[in-house]
């Protein structure tokens, strides 16, 4: 039982830690370099350096 306990709590906190990382909401990772990405284009669309 003990170990069942621990295995669930494994699951559910990688469950949240990927959630954390790879989720839609705006403070995970993946939304977070995805503005950053946006950002940049734009920098380099402005200066004249691509077309984006």
């Amino acid at each position: 039982m003990k170990n069942l306990v621990i295995l669930m709590g494994t699951i559910l906190l990688g469950t949240f830690i990927f959630h954390m990382m790879a989720g839609d909401q705006p403070g995970s990772l993946k939304s977070t370099a995805s503005d950053v990405m946006r950002a940049s284009l734009e920098q380099y669309a402005q200066e004249g350096s691509g077309s984006w």
